[in-house]
C-alpha cells in the first residue's frame, strides 16, 4: 500500500530525516515512535505531500508520489488528522465531514456512513465547541476517512486529551480504524500508546529509523540500549563475554555468536524479581507505588544500581536486604 525508499530531509544544515525506508501492506496499523524532535512529524508531512523530500521516493498504491515527481497533497489519496484537529468552528459535525467530499458523487450517503461508523449520528448538527474532546477527535477522523483514503496519517492525535479520556478515546478509535482495514500511520512519543496500538512498530531516533517489527519483539529484543530505554524501564550492567558466556554482576548468561570482550547487558525492570532462594542479594534503597504496579530501587554489594518493577503493589521494605533473580530475556550490546 505504501513504500518509502531512501527518504531524507534537511532544514538548512540540520538533517531532520536520514535515509528512511519501509513498506506497509494494506490494513496495517503502523506507529512511528520516538522522542520529540526525532523527525516523526516531518516524515509524516512528506508522506502527505506537505513537505518535499531532498532525496528518496514515496509510492502509494503502486503510484510514485514523491521522487522524480511531486504529487500535491490533494491528489495523493492520503488523509491527515492534525494534532490540533483543525475542525471548522462554524460548521456542524455533518458539514465538517462533508468538507472533504467536495465534488465527489454520493457525498451525502458517505457522510451518513461516517456518522454511523464513528457513532456521531446524535451529534450531526452540533458545532465543534459543543463537543467533548473525544467527540471532536471522532469528527476529525471521520472527516479524514470520508474520501476513502489509501493511507490515513495521524499526527499525535491524542496529545491534547487528558490522561483518562486519552486512553478511552484511543482504544475506541483504534478499534474502529482496524475494522475499516485502512492503512494507518500514527505518530506518537507515548510508549504505552505505541506498544498497545501498533501492528508494526517503527522506532525513530535522530531522524533515522532504527528498528521496526512486532511490538513485543521490539520491546523484548531492542537492537540497542537507546531503543530499549525509550520503550520502558530497564537496567544496563557491564559484562564480559568469554566462550559465548557473558559474566556480569547478575550472573552468567548465554551469548551465542557474540565475540569475546566487554559488553553491556540490558534487562527489563519487570524481569528482575524478588526470590527467597536466590543467590544474589540486593539492598532496597527506594520505591514508588503506582496502584497497578510498583517499583523499587536496589543496590548490589558492588555498588551497581538496579530497578525492579512488579505488577502487584507490595513493595519490599526500604533498607531491607532481599534476594533477586533475572526472570526474563537478557539483551547483550557491544
Amino acid at each position: 500500500m505504501i513504500e518509502l525508499s531512501g527518504i531524507a530531509k534537511s532544514f538548512g544544515r540540520h538533517p531532520a530525516v536520514s535515509d528512511v525506508g519501509f513498506a506497509l501492506d494494506k490494513g496495517v496499523f503502523a506507529v512511528l515512535f520516538g522522542p520529540s524532535g526525532c523527525g516523526k512529524s516531518t516524515l509524516l508531512r512528506m508522506i502527505a505531500g506537505l513537505e518535499r523530500p531532498d532525496h528518496g521516493t514515496i509510492a502509494i498504491s503502486g503510484r510514485l508520489v514523491s521522487g522524480d515527481v511531486h504529487v500535491p497533497p490533494e491528489s495523493r489519496q492520503v488523509g491527515l488528522v492534525f494534532q490540533d484537529l483543525a475542525l471548522f468552528p462554524n460548521m456542524t459535525v455533518a458539514a465538517n465531514i462533508a468538507f472533504g467530499l467536495r465534488g465527489a458523487s454520493g457525498g451525502s450517503s458517505r457522510v451518513e456512513e461516517m456518522l454511523k461508523l464513528l457513532r456521531l449520528e446524535p451529534l450531526r448538527d452540533r458545532l465543534p465547541h459543543e463537543l467533548s474532546g473525544g467527540e471532536q477527535q471522532r469528527v476529525a477522523v471521520a472527516r479524514s476517512l470520508a474520501p476513502d483514503p489509501d493511507v490515513l496519517l495521524l499526527d499525535e492525535p491524542f496529545a491534547n486529551l487528558d490522561a483518562e479520556l486519552r486512553a478511552r478515546v484511543r482504544e475506541e478509535l483504534i478499534e474502529i480504524l482496524k475494522r475499516t482495514a485502512t492503512t494507518v500511520i500514527m505518530v506518537t512519543h507515548d510508549r504505552e500508546e505505541a506498544l498497545s496500538a501498533a501492528d508494526e512498530l517503527m522506532v525513530m531516533i535522530d531522524g533515522t529509523l532504527v528498528q521496526s517489527g512486532d511490538s513485543r519483539e521490539v520491546y523484548e529484543q531492542p537492537v540497542n540500549k537507546e531503543v530499549g530505554l525509550l520503550l520502558g524501564d530497564g537496567n544496563l550492567v557491564e559484562g564480559l563475554v568469554r566462550d559465548e558466556i557473558v559474566h556480569c554482576c547478575l550472573g552468567e548468561f548465554p551469548a551465542m555468536s557474540h565475540p569475546d570482550g566487554a559488553c553491556e547487558l540490558f534487562v527489563r525492570s519487570e524481569h528482575i524479581e524478588c526470590s527467597t532462594d536466590a543467590s544474589l542479594s540486593a539492598r532496597v534503597v527506594g520505591g514508588d507505588y503506582y496502584g497497578h504496579d510498583a517499583s523499587a530501587s536496589l543496590l548490589l554489594a558492588d555498588g551497581t544500581a538496579l530497578s525492579l518493577r512488579q505488577a502487584h503493589g507490595d513493595l519490599p521494605i526500604i533498607g531491607s536486604q532481599i534476594g533477586i533473580r533475572v526472570s526474563g530475556p537478557v539483551c547483550i550490546f557491544d
